[in-house]
């Protein structure tokens, strides 16, 4: 394995599909890692890196944005990114002087598409747009007179607009408003502010049959008669166990064959997360973060405390429930009879759990000084992303597959 650190965090378009993933990076070398922004030798190891894990793992048929140093720009070797997986950014850090914009000119001649980061309209930048794509707004920090104003005149020339650090469901409304045709941030993974009375009945349906499922008192038996009365979720967890995810050499065709051969905890957990999965009016992305998450996890107990590795899972599982539920975490729990562990983590994310779910999201974000406050969890975090990345994307492949593919 490489010494970098990779996370990927998704591109939405306006109808909550991925259509592309910022690539996060840092070196694992305490020595290094103050260089590793966009430097030019570092995207050699990066590109590099790609080559060993396989970009089709990180990234499916999806680009990868990559922001890009000066040096980088105006270097003459060439690079070994695919043309058409690489959109390259240019930070607002970098002037454009001539050498910069021969860089870029030759950069797109080539191929690659271009993103300017946090782009602001003024003269001096204006030679940039005739090879831009994509420019990014960071809407935390811009004015909206001017993001109107700015997003006029770039539409007009076909460049897409994209809205980084989206971080609420709000947010997400207004730039959508606004007419942003891409959003970046973690809006995805928070609540919806709304007021009800009642939740809606298939909400009601989902907790109840998680709650069953979760009742630490339930045993094989109860497990089996809890999906085998629920008609839905005993034909789609039959179908989903028989997908190539589980690569089962014989057809099971029974609850009760599924528990003995897969054991009853773990169909308990795949009961759990069909279960989820049938929470309506939400993007599939954010059961695919669910599923990233308790896979993630699952893995750094494995490596820090093996009892503590289904209580991980089922935390990282839960992790974006308030988000599913749009309701607060507190809220979101109360019907569910979980372990006060792992409930300390996601309501307060205290204890070694909370610890876990800490370092996850920090790595998750590309947020390195956050990871860096998890010593004890960090050895094999690298590792331990991507496999839990591989993972999830083909669990939630499996989960949405139509039937034919799954029979």
């Amino acid at each position: 394995m490489s010494d970098i650190l990779i996370a990927r965090q998704p591109i939405y378009d306006r109808d909550l599909q991925v259509v592309g993933y910022e690539v996060l990076y840092r070196s694992k070398r305490e020595d290094i890692a103050d260089i590793i922004d966009g430097d030019s030798a570092t995207l050699r190891v990066l590109a590099n890196t790609f080559l060993e894990i396989g970009l089709e793992d990180l990234l499916g048929n999806r680009p990868a944005f990559i922001n890009c140093s000066r040096n980088f720009l105006i270097d003459e070797n060439p690079l070994h990114l695919p043309v058409g997986k690489a959109v390259l950014e240019v930070t607002e850090n970098i002037a454009p002087d001539p050498e910069v914009l021969q860089g870029i000119r030759n950069l797109a001649s080539r191929g690659y598409q271009i993103a300017l980061d946090d782009f602001c309209l003024e003269p001096q930048n204006r030679p940039l747009l005739e090879v831009t794509n994509y420019v990014k707004f960071d809407v935390i920090g811009a004015h909206r007179a001017r993001i109107l104003e700015d997003a006029k005149e770039l539409r007009q020339l076909g460049i897409k607009l994209i809205a980084e650090k989206v971080e609420s469901q709000e947010d997400f409304d207004l730039c959508k408003e606004i007419g942003f045709d891409l959003f970046q941030g973690y809006f995805l993974c928070k609540p919806r502010v709304i007021r009800r009375e009642h939740a809606p009945a298939n909400e009601l349906a989902v907790m109840k049959l998680m709650a069953e499922l979760q009742n630490p008192d339930a045993d094989a038996r109860d497990i089996e008669r809890i999906i085998a009365t629920d008609v839905t979720l005993s034909y789609r967890l039959l179908r989903y166990v028989n997908s190539a995810f589980f690569g089962l050499r014989k057809k099971i065709d029974s609850i009760q064959r599924a528990i003995v051969l897969l054991g009853f905890r773990n169909i308990r957990t795949w009961a759990t997360v069909i279960a989820l999965s049938g929470i309506e009016g939400k993007p599939g992305e954010l059961l695919h973060i669910s599923l990233m998450r308790a896979r993630f996890c699952e893995l750094i107990a494995a490596q820090t405390d093996k009892k503590l590795q289904d209580a991980a899972f089922t935390v990282g599982l839960f992790s974006v429930l308030d988000a599913l539920l749009d309701l607060p975490m507190r809220e979101a729990l109360d019907p569910l009879p979980l372990a006060p562990a792992v409930e300390s983590a996601l309501i307060d994310q205290s204890g070694p759990l909370g610890q876990i779910l800490q370092c996850v999201q920090a790595y998750q974000r590309g947020h390195w000084a956050g990871v860096d406050n998890f010593p004890s969890l960090s050895a094999a975090l690298g590792q331990a992303y991507l496999s839990a990345l591989a993972w999830s994307d083909q669990a939630a492949a499996a989960l949405s597959a139509p039937a034919s593919e799954t029979a």
